[in-house]
């Protein structure tokens, strides 16, 4: 990899403290709100490849390089993540928007209350099969797997802006790569 591999960064230095489904987190049906949300993040051209903490080295990707430019489109609940390199070699990884958001809601613990509550770290993680193209098509298998992480922070309740970047996890027998990029809202 010319760009060389990058360990998965932390999203929050210290202690943390994880909320339940009853305070902001768990999984459950996407709500409209939700829904519209999602629909009002617009996703940088840019995304950058990662191995995870366990260091094992990024498999299933096709002379894989970083950065990639980047699209992402989604249309009739399906994502497609479209990439090219600077060599001109292209992919496409495409899944099925989950039936269920999964969020994970945190106070981390590092910010002073602001009298509106804590400045809290959230994820929305999107778990589904997933397909792909040009340099990823050898490497997933039947069984490959895509969980797509929206990054933040906010306050308890959810908004567009709060996410500001976002990760891509791809995992199979063969494949086993994390892309990264970053976030803003229309």
């Amino acid at each position: 990899m010319s760009g060389g591999t990058r360990r998965w960064p932390r999203p929050f230095p210290g202690r943390d403290l994880l909320l339940g489904r009853d305070r902001g987190g768990g999984i459950a049906p996407f709500s409209e709100s939700e829904l519209r949300i999602s629909s009002q993040l617009v996703w940088d051209s840019k995304a950058e490849l990662y191995s995870d903490d366990s260091g094992q080295a990024v498999t299933g990707i096709e002379d894989p390089d970083s950065p990639y430019t980047l699209t992402v489109s989604e249309k009739n609940g399906m994502f497609t993540f479209s990439v090219a390199d600077a060599k001109g070699k292209t992919g496409k990884l495409a899944f099925a928007r989950p039936k269920n958001l999964d969020s994970l809601v945190v106070d981390p613990l590092d910010a002073p209350n602001t009298g509106n509550g804590p400045t809290l770290y959230k994820e929305w993680r999107l778990d589904a099969p997933v397909k792909g193209t040009g340099i990823f098509q050898k490497g997933l298998g039947k069984n490959a797997n895509a969980k797509l992480v929206l990054h933040g922070r906010g306050l308890r309740c959810d908004a567009a802006d709060m996410s500001t970047h976002w990760s891509l996890h791809v995992k199979s027998g063969a494949s086993h790569y994390t892309f990264f990029g970053k976030l803003r809202t229309k």
